[in-house]
């Protein structure tokens, strides 16, 4: 019982005075943990290890997804506004921002 109190840095205190010693500390312990964090690492490092290919398409299927979802979550948008009676303006917005921002006006006025 006291070893285990020694582990976690507790004081006995029906001694009636506190002791100066530090706690025992079992190095078979420490360094038992200290190697599975090496073979955790180890094992998260094969995860990574992807090549450029499989990396590039990752990232497209990612971004495609992504894509897809905003594009319902666009046209969810829409209907809802639709249903609450908000008009839709189509703007192109390819052309130069002071044009962008004088057809807006125009078309909310």
């Amino acid at each position: 019982e006291k070893e285990e109190a020694a582990k976690f840095g507790e004081v006995n205190e029906s001694d009636g005075e506190e002791s100066e010693e530090e706690p025992e500390i079992d190095i078979k312990e420490v360094t038992i943990s200290d190697e599975e964090d090496d073979d955790d690492e180890d094992e998260m490092g094969e995860e990574e290890d992807e090549t450029e290919e499989e990396a590039v398409d990752r990232i497209r299927g990612e971004i495609s997804d992504r894509y897809d979802n905003d594009i319902q979550l666009v046209a969810q948008l829409q209907n809802t506004l639709e249903d609450l009676n908000i008009p839709r303006i189509v703007i192109d917005a390819s052309r130069k921002p002071k044009v962008v921002f004088y057809t807006l006006s125009q078309q909310l006025h």
